[in-house]
């Protein structure tokens, strides 16, 4: 069983964000409401990015926030599906350089 890799971004000795992949699946991606829009996101997907050659990982549909957000890095939209067990859509999004 494979376990996820997961950092976390420190401000001041406070963790803000973190990120969470599984080869090549981020898994989870999350910034503190309060410390979004300062580039925090975006260093924890580039810092995987440098690891790898290709990212994909999946957003709700209802997250306008968190898809704008991938769209805006350079993700495109590769497919979407209905989950069961949240009752939302869910958007797949892939990444490569």
């Amino acid at each position: 069983m494979e376990l996820a890799e997961t950092w976390i971004w420190e401000q001041q000795g406070v963790p803000v964000g973190f990120i969470s992949v599984l080869e090549d699946d981020v898994t989870g991606l999350y910034v503190r409401p309060e410390c979004q829009h300062q580039g925090i996101g975006r260093a924890l997907l580039n810092f995987i990015l440098s690891q790898r050659e290709t990212v994909k990982l999946d957003v709700f549909a209802r997250n306008r926030s968190g898809h704008r957000f991938y769209l805006r890095y350079g993700f495109a939209e590769i497919g979407r599906r209905f989950d069961d067990t949240s009752g939302h859509e869910i958007v797949r999004m892939s990444y490569a350089p």
